[in-house]
């Protein structure tokens, strides 16, 4: 993904300024498919600065640096999906483990450059 948008900003009371913004451009790293991972670790290749987790069939919990349950912060619902990043070595520290007792969990990663 890469591009860049128009801007168009103005504040109350002040001349509106128009700008551009380029976005960052990602590049596919990997992915993998787990079939109702129980407190699972991910396989995260050493240039991803992102991870997307997606859940299909169930809900999925994910925790950072310790262990995914129903009680982790993370979750998503039945067909959700979240973005997690950037990541660098402080935040993988223990790295990123999933937990979905009835679900498929797709992770998707990429490099941010």
């Amino acid at each position: 993904m890469s591009g860049k948008v128009g801007v168009t900003q103005q504040a109350a009371g002040l001349t509106t300024v128009t700008g551009e913004v380029t976005l960052p451009t990602w590049t596919y790293e990997g992915d993998e498919s787990l079939v109702n991972p129980n407190n699972q670790a991910l396989t995260i290749p050493a240039n991803a600065t992102i991870v997307e987790i997606g859940a299909e069939d169930g809900v999925c919990y994910f925790a950072f640096g310790g262990a995914a349950s129903a009680a982790s912060g993370g979750y998503m619902p039945d067909g959700g999906r979240e973005l997690l990043g950037p990541l660098t070595a402080a935040t993988l520290t223990g790295g990123i483990r999933v937990h979905a007792p009835a679900a498929t969990v797709h992770v998707l990663y990429f490099s941010e450059g």
